[in-house]
């Protein structure tokens, strides 16, 4: 096609696109068409070989994308991304998911835990309930009790005998 030619088909194209949409459809029906008529063998090995290469593109996205972001998978699956636009995607969606969780993080959402060594006696299991159940002298007469409890009840912990006598049961 002459290079004036050219330039009117696309300034027409531009204005009516209804009609390049349907030049474009009626352009690739005529182009199978010949294709079945003259080149059928071609065309098969066209046609599986296109299927092949996106059964691989489909595989090589699922392989990227993580659990959890399965809507990101179709679609980028949809849309027809490559599988290296669809690690970029994956970084960003991954990278915007860490944002916010920090975001809601500095904004109190979720707190720190204190840490708190494990004791490595009674006397120290009992010193940490300091202050939650009462004076000193009550914690130490529930753990007198929870002992009690353990003795006469074999398989149950510290913390579960001490839960249960400070809930009355004897």
């Amino acid at each position: 096609m002459e290079p004036d030619l050219k330039q009117r088909v696309a300034e027409w194209a531009q204005g009516n696109p209804e009609g390049a949409a349907a030049l474009r459809e009626e352009g690739a029906a005529q182009a199978r068409a010949s294709l079945e008529a003259n080149h059928r063998e071609a065309l098969a090995a066209a046609t599986a070989d296109g299927a092949r290469m996106e059964r691989e593109r489909v595989a090589a996205i699922r392989e990227v994308v993580p659990p959890g972001f399965d809507a990101l998978a179709e679609k980028l699956i949809a849309n027809g991304s490559t599988p290296d636009q669809a690690a970029h995607a994956v970084c960003a969606a991954v990278k915007e998911q860490g944002t916010a969780a920090a975001q809601a993080n500095a904004a109190g959402a979720v707190k720190p835990l204190e840490f708190v060594a494990a004791p490595s006696g009674e006397e120290e299991a009992v010193g940490k309930i300091s202050g939650l159940i009462g004076s000193d002298a009550d914690d130490r007469r529930l753990a007198a009790a929870a002992e009690t409890y353990q003795a006469q009840h074999p398989g149950t912990t510290f913390v579960e005998a001490l839960q249960l006598v400070s809930q009355g049961v004897n």
